[in-house]
Formats: structure tokens, C-alpha cells, sequence
């Protein structure tokens, strides 16, 4: 199953409403909170659907963004960037810093290519996103509830959440429909 879209609740931020939504990935599901000081619900909708229609191509990247603030003054957009390849379609949720300039700590090429025309460029290759032994092994190691590994190593492969191809052609057949 997948699935994303607005609850209907509110709730009161430090300066403003933020609307509530949830994101389904199989069997879990994810909630998210989104400001429309910038996007209304429709400009999100209808990113949703474009995102949900470029992976309909195979070996194709897009993302769902779920909070946009104005590109030209935020520092961050909430989006979970998605990968079509050969198995399951992969989301990992990210928190992307446009704002960040180069040789700040935050900063990536990728998301300097960040722009609300195409904000699929800046969508970073799958393989970028994990520890280098992980894309050499094909394993990636996550510490479990908070415990350490036993050699003491820092895993930095994000959690990832995988989504059957025909999930993503019947989110976009319902929501066209609807």
C-alpha cells in the first residue's frame, strides 16, 4: 500500500497552523506536518501526483515533499525521496538543507540544485545516501534501539522503506480518479 495525504487536523506551531498528513509505505505509516505559508494543500497535491508519476519510469528517482517553505528564504524542506529500480520502490524520509552554503557541515551538492521548477534534481543517487560498506556489501548495519555495534562503529545508512511498484499505480489511478 502506499498512500499520502492530509488528515484534516491542525495543529498550532511557535508562529503558525501546520496541517497534518500521513504518508503509508506498506505496512507502516507516517505522519507528517506541513506549513502552507508557501503551498497551499492543492500545490502539494499536485506535487504528489507528479512525484507519484515519474516513477512510473523505470530505474527513475522522484520525492514527496510533505513541508515547503519559500525556497528563496528556508533552510530546509521535508521530503522523502524515492528510487525505482529493480525491486521495490525505496523511500528514506530526509530533511533537506537548501539553504546551506558551501563549507557549512549541512551543505551537498545535491541540494544546492534544489529549485521548486525541478526539485528532482536534487534528489541525491540511492547509492550516495549509505556508508561506503554498505554499497560494497549490499548489508547495511543499524544499531538496535539505540545500542552501539560491538566494534563501535557509526552506521550512517538512513532507514529506507520499500513500496511495490503497482502500490504507486494504484495511489495514482485513485487519486486521479478522485
Amino acid at each position: 500500500m502506499f498512500d499520502i495525504k492530509f488528515t484534516g487536523e491542525t495543529v498550532d506551531s511557535d508562529d503558525e497552523i501546520l496541517h497534518l498528513g500521513i504518508i503509508t509505505l506498506g505496512e507502516v505509516t507516517e505522519g507528517f506536518s506541513a506549513s502552507l505559508s508557501y503551498w497551499s494543500i492543492n500545490d502539494y497535491q499536485k506535487q504528489w501526483l507528479e512525484a507519484g508519476r515519474r516513477l512510473l519510469e523505470p530505474d527513475s528517482h522522484s520525492a514527496f515533499i510533505t513541508c515547503m517553505y519559500d525556497p528563496e528564504t528556508a533552510n530546509f524542506v521535508h521530503w522523502w525521496p524515492a528510487w525505482r529500480g529493480r525491486g521495490p520502490v525505496v523511500f528514506q524520509e530526509q530533511l533537506l538543507f537548501i539553504g546551506a552554503k558551501e563549507g557549512d557541515p549541512n551543505y551537498s551538492f545535491s541540494a544546492a540544485r534544489f529549485s521548486i521548477i525541478n526539485p528532482y534534481e536534487a534528489v541525491s543517487d540511492w547509492d550516495s545516501t549509505h556508508s561506503e560498506e554498505c554499497r560494497r556489501t549490499g548489508v547495511c548495519r543499524r544499531p538496535r534501539l539505540g545500542k552501539p555495534h560491538p566494534d563501535g562503529a557509526i552506521d550512517l545508512c538512513p532507514s529506507e522503506w520499500g513500496v511495490q511498484f503497482e502500490d504507486i499505480q494504484e495511489f495514482l489511478n485513485r487519486i486521479i480518479i478522485n
